[in-house]
C-alpha cells in the first residue's frame, strides 16, 4: 500500500456512505488558478463563500470564524494596510469605491463603507462608529447603526477588518 492515509480515508468514507471511492477534483474558485500550495489553499478557502466553512489541510482542520452577531459592541480593527480610490460622476457623487490590498483592487459597497473602514482602529465599537457618523451627518443613529453593521459584515468577509 503506497498511501496508507489515503486508503484509510477511502475505507472510512466507504463505511460511512457505502461508496467505495473518493474522487479528487480541482480546488479553485471560478476565474482563479487551481490551488497548488498550502498558502493557495488557505487563500482560496478565505475567498470562498461562507458556506465553505471547513478546510482540512496537512493534518489540521481550519474553521471559518463566523461574523459576530450582534456586532455593536465589537471593536473592529483594520487588518491589512490599503490605498483607496473613489470614482465619482460629474456632480461629485461617488459611483465606485475601491481599496488596493496586497496588489488587488477590492470593490466596496459605497463611500460609507470606506468611511467605516477608515474608522476601524480597534479602540472604538461598531455602535460608537455609527454614532459618530450619524452625528456628523445629522442622521438617525438607529438607522446608521444598521447601515454600519451591514458594511462591517462586508468588510469582515473581505478580510479587511477583524472583530475584537
Amino acid at each position: 500500500m503506497d498511501a496508507p492515509l489515503y486508503y484509510a480515508l477511502i475505507a472510512a468514507f466507504f463505511l460511512a456512505t457505502g461508496v467505495p471511492l473518493v474522487l479528487n477534483t480541482s480546488f479553485n474558485l471560478a476565474g482563479s488558478p487551481i490551488v497548488e500550495t498550502p498558502l493557495d489553499a488557505v487563500r482560496c478557502f478565505l475567498d470562498a463563500p461562507a458556506d465553505l466553512s471547513l478546510l482540512y489541510l496537512q493534518g489540521r482542520l481550519l474553521r471559518r470564524r463566523a461574523f459576530p452577531a450582534p456586532c455593536a459592541t465589537s471593536c473592529p480593527q483594520q487588518e491589512p494596510s490599503f490605498v483607496s480610490r473613489c470614482m465619482a460622476d460629474a456632480l461629485g457623487e461617488p459611483r465606485r469605491v475601491e481599496v488596493l490590498v496586497e496588489g488587488r483592487w477590492l470593490q466596496l459597497t459605497d463611500a460609507l463603507e470606506l468611511e467605516v473602514l477608515e474608522r476601524c482602529s480597534g479602540g472604538v465599537s461598531v455602535a460608537e462608529i455609527a454614532a459618530e457618523i450619524a452625528s456628523e451627518a445629522a442622521e438617525d443613529e438607529g438607522a446608521m447603526l444598521e447601515a454600519v453593521e451591514a458594511r462591517m459584515r462586508h468588510l469582515y468577509e473581505l478580510r479587511l477588518v477583524s472583530m475584537g
